[in-house]
């Protein structure tokens, strides 16, 4: 079998596989919990309590696994402590570009684990990410005391990217199969923990690298991550055979949870007679589909991972993604940096900022999924991108008249959208490609959060030059960059206008 071939069946073959006794334990909690990785009980064991599994206790699950490696949003609260640590300047703005390293892994792991986690299942992969997130805030703690930049890039840039695009949807595939009547809803909640991470991880932060320094900060996080998520990988599991809620299975795609496709023929779709080509009975006029041999919706519903990521509907999602989520991102890794350094505020009420930004970041993650369960998943991202233009043109003009409030507003706003976009693009995957294959589909389209991150150094290195010709405090070091940012956005807009979403239209 050639390398073609190993990596087509890797990328087609998302099917679970379990054992019988494996889905039959699955109906039920029981503590203390069987030992179940890669769909077999490593450690059978007895039980002391046993009740029925019910769906709904895989939200809070989620929450709670996502916020601990949401943590690493908070990130710029490291970036003073660790540039002191490592070279003894404060100001040195090294420790940015281990945020942008790590997201640059971030998308192909998730891209290339997906299939992976599908097969073997949610509790696999977030004990295999949840791992590799704690392996990185011990080689970024060892980085700190031996003063070696080139291992922080390495340990936290690599294991942490890695650690977290596997973990971050180990949680979220789980939960669209189980609410498939729910997409909206089970997405942003899915990974609203996620935006929420950094609410507690930024004061944590900087009470323990006061209180016992930098590198014993990143020790004691680095375990305590671990432990919780260890605590709840039980409560993840696939759907058993045949689950559906309403006749809307994993399967389902957006359109056609009314039709039966098994026993929909291809002449069933075929005009009636006295229609004109191109024209319902009614009047009304209908895309004209080739029915000679197949029916394209059953084409739809049987569509596989290759498939799906070589459509074009994917293709300018991923267009659209991408554009959503840049400023964001770009933004998050400095945000205590401009409290401080071009507002004058004080290392705590940065902290503060950094709280309230993640409890928005987690709010459009839950509210716009939730909205677009009712108008629409395309209209909401025309939304949030239409937003990001308007904050985007305005921040020079915050910035340079030294506004604080202003500054507040976009920067709040800016990161619900930016939130939004990533809570709403499961659901928007699923009702496009079917449920079955969104595990392997958000992997490979978060590979756009890490384009994001390698430009991201390029943003970090515009900022050093505009840094240098005047200084850190300057209040239009940041110009520079929201200029070039702002026709990335427009194009961003002016694509999802064109994204077929209408099942007659695809």
């Amino acid at each position: 079998m050639g390398v073609r071939e190993v990596l087509l069946n890797h990328f087609n073959q998302t099917k679970v596989v379990r054992a019988p006794d494996a889905i039959e334990r699955d109906k039920f909690l029981e503590f203390p919990p069987p030992i179940n990785f890669f769909g077999k009980f490593v450690i059978p064991g007895g039980y002391i309590l046993r009740v029925p599994f019910n769906r709904w206790a895989l939200m809070p699950a989620a929450v709670i696994i996502q916020m601990c490696v949401g943590s690493f949003y908070a990130w710029s609260g490291y970036n003073a402590a660790i540039d002191t640590a490592i070279s003894g300047n404060s100001g040195a703005g090294q420790a940015p570009n281990t945020f942008y390293i790590a997201i640059a892994f971030f998308g192909p792991t998730a891209a290339v684990l997906g299939p992976w986690m599908e097969r073997v299942g949610p509790r696999s992969g977030a004990l295999l990410g949840i791992t590799g997130y704690f392996l990185a805030h011990m080689f970024a703690a060892i980085a700190c005391i031996t003063k070696q930049l080139w291992l922080l890039y390495v340990g936290y840039g690599f294991f942490g990217g890695c650690g977290l695009g596997i973990a971050y949807i180990s949680p979220v595939s789980p939960l669209q199969k189980w609410f498939p009547d729910w997409r909206g809803l089970a997405s942003g909640l899915a990974v609203a923990g996620f935006g929420l991470g950094s609410f507690a991880a930024s004061y944590l932060q900087n009470s323990l690298i006061a209180s016992y320094g930098v590198s014993n900060c990143f020790f004691i996080l680095g375990c305590t991550y671990l432990a919780i998520v260890l605590l709840l990988l039980p409560i993840l599991r696939v759907t058993p055979p045949g689950y559906a809620i309403k006749g809307v299975t994993v399967d389902t795609i957006k359109g056609t949870e009314n039709i039966n496709l098994t026993s929909k023929s291809a002449d069933s779709l075929e005009k009636k007679d006295g229609e004109k080509e191109g024209e319902e009975a009614d009047g009304s006029k209908a895309a004209v589909v080739d029915v000679a041999t197949k029916n394209p919706l059953a084409i739809l519903s049987s569509m596989n991972l290759v498939d799906a990521i070589m459509s074009w509907e994917f293709r300018m999602m991923f267009i659209m993604l991408f554009c959503n989520a840049l400023f964001g991102l770009t933004t998050t890794s400095k945000l205590q940096d401009m409290v401080k350094n071009q507002f004058g505020k004080t290392a705590s009420e940065a902290s503060t900022v950094n709280a309230i930004f993640a409890v928005f970041n987690a709010f459009g993650r839950v509210a716009i999924p939730l909205l677009s369960d009712k108008v629409g998943r395309k209209g909401v991202y025309l939304l949030i991108l239409g937003v990001q233009i308007v904050i985007c043109a305005s921040f020079p003009t915050v910035f340079v008249n030294a506004s604080y409030p202003g500054f507040l507003v976009c920067i709040f706003a800016l990161v619900a959208c930016y939130g939004a976009g990533f809570g709403a693009i499961p659901a928007f995957l699923s009702d496009q490609f079917g449920a079955r294959n969104t595990g392997a589909t958000h992997g490979v389209i978060l590979c756009t959060w890490s384009i994001g991150g390698i430009i991201g150094l390029g943003y970090n290195a515009i900022l050093n030059g505009e840094v240098a010709k005047s200084s850190k405090t300057a209040l239009d070091v940041y110009n520079l960059n929201f200029r070039w940012i702002l026709p990335i956005i427009i194009v961003g807009f002016v694509n999802t206008i064109f994204i077929r979403t209408n099942i007659r239209d695809r």
